[in-house]
């Protein structure tokens, strides 16, 4: 919106960035907005963008003896590199080599992800328009600390696979319920007990087991995050090979 000078140019950068315009006929009052994969559209209107708005926003723009420049500064993006792609390359592997979802490396999906959003947020990769094109990667965003904690406790306990995440949470979950049931035996010494000298001891028991469980279930809440995220970041990764490959094709017949 910032720098289009008219409806046409408006879509056309949305159309860019991986977002579809739709009823944008005079006859429907609410311009919708709609990324590739996203289930719904968003009312324009809903975000502060009315019909009214946007086309005083160009009536600003057609006024202003400057903005001719400032939009030639600002041209619609168009990709000159395309990440996962050569992400794919240099790992030798393809996202979609298998449609067996046990078999995909769990690990490498966080790490692809990981990388597709550091580039997101990099006004280098920005600059050489290496960045990401799928809006739903680049709303991710907003996680990118929470992915990267995830990221971690798969590399860090070698976890490749969904059956080994599977098996590593059974692990986590039978040392939870092992200090617990220890726990509660001290806890149980506490309440019968008549000397100060063990009831200290044996509360400190407690407090060393809580201080052992702590990052025990932390280690299985992250776990089951990763459980809830995969299948979504392996949708989303697919959908950006998709939209690379298109971006990719189109730029080729340009060339020709």
């Amino acid at each position: 919106m910032k720098y289009s000078k008219d409806a046409y140019d408006f879509e056309s950068r949305l159309k860019a960035l991986g977002y579809q315009l739709n009823r944008t006929e005079d006859k429907y009052r609410h311009l919708t907005v709609k990324a590739k994969d996203w289930k719904r559209p968003i009312r324009l209107d809903s975000i502060g963008y009315t019909r009214e708005a946007i086309n005083a926003r160009f009536d600003e723009h057609y006024e202003n003896i400057y903005f001719f420049r400032i939009q030639n500064e600002h041209p619609r993006y168009r990709p000159k590199g395309y990440p996962l792609l050569d992400f794919e390359h240099e790992l030798d592997y393809e996202i979609t080599h298998s449609r067996d979802i046990a078999v995909v490396l769990m690990d490498l999906v966080f790490y692809l992800i990981l990388q597709l959003l550091k580039l997101a947020k990099d006004d280098t990769a920005r600059e050489q328009r290496r960045q990401p094109l799928s809006p739903s990667i680049r709303m991710e965003l907003a996680k990118l600390d929470q992915i990267q904690k995830e990221y971690l406790l798969l590399a860090d306990n070698h976890i490749h696979s969904a059956e080994e995440l599977s098996a590593f949470m059974g692990d986590i979950s039978g040392q939870i319920q092992s200090f617990e049931q220890e726990r509660q035996h001290y806890r149980n010494q506490i309440r019968r007990c008549n000397s100060p000298e063990t009831e200290v001891t044996l509360k400190q028991k407690c407090k060393d087991l809580s201080v052992k469980l702590e990052p025990l279930r932390k280690q299985l809440r992250t776990a089951n995050r990763i459980v809830e995220r995969y299948p979504k970041l392996q949708e989303l990764l697919k959908t950006e090979r998709e939209m690379e490959i298109s971006a990719r094709n189109k730029e080729r017949d340009r060339s020709r």
